[in-house]
Order: structure tokens, then sequence, then C-alpha cells
């Protein structure tokens, strides 16, 4: 059976994430960090050149389940995807924590440089919720 790539967003208001999975949907990838002035150009251009056929919006939710400031603005972008690609399916999921994670597996990496460098931090945070959800399919 063809499989297809999925794409894992961690949206921020200056900067977006952006992880994809290998085409068994097995495993998620850090593809690159762009600044937030044309996100759906950028996502056009990855989702045909990558033959993509789901795309996944980390939420966040505070540990309480209580939405955050940045909650609705997500579910707002999201919408906005669906609307520019309404051929391809559409997940949010719940990105509790995985910006601490991606800092945390930054701050353990052996690459000094890379530590502080917040492009990296939000690929790598597209790049657990990617993983998040694949786990759930897998």
């Amino acid at each position: 059976i063809y499989m297809s790539k999925v794409i894992g967003i961690d949206y921020g208001k200056k900067r977006i994430g952006i992880a994809i999975s290998d085409i068994d949907q097995k495993i998620a990838f850090p593809l690159k960090t762009v600044e937030n002035n044309k996100p759906i150009q950028i996502l056009k251009k990855i989702i045909e050149s990558e033959k993509v056929a789901s795309i996944v919006v980390g939420v966040p939710i505070n540990l309480d389940g209580s939405n955050t400031d940045a909650t609705e603005m997500c579910f707002k972008f999201h919408l906005k995807l669906k609307k520019a690609f309404p051929k391809i399916n559409h997940f949010v999921v719940d990105e509790r924590l995985t910006s601490k994670l991606a800092k945390r597996f930054l701050n353990q990496s052996e690459k000094k440089k890379q530590r502080g460098n917040k492009k990296n931090v939000d690929k790598i945070s597209a790049s657990i919720i990617l993983e998040n959800f694949l786990i759930g399919l897998n």
C-alpha cells in the first residue's frame, strides 16, 4: 500500500516550525523553521514537492486543560490551512510541553551552538508534535 507523508507544525507568532514524516508515517524529522510572514506559500511548496497527504497543527493547552493565550491563534491558522489545502487531511493535537522537551533535547545535544537557537527549538517542537500524532496512528 502506498503511504504518503505528514507535516507537523509548531505555529507561533514569529516563527513556524515544520517537521515531516517518512513515507510510512513512522518517523518524524525536523524540516525547517520559517518566519511567519508567508507560511501558506512555503507550505504549498513543501506539500507539492513532498507529496504530503496530511497536516498536523500543534495547539497549546494549559496543563489544567484550559486554553492558553495562543490556543485561538493556532485554531485560526488551522482553519486557514484547511481553506488553502482542502484536498488533504487536517488534524490538531495537544502540544503541551513540546517546547520544553525540545529545549531539553537541544541542551543535551553536543552542539553548543545549537542550544540557544530558537529556530532549532521550533522545528524540533514540530517533530515532537508530529511524532506524538504518528504514535497514535501506528
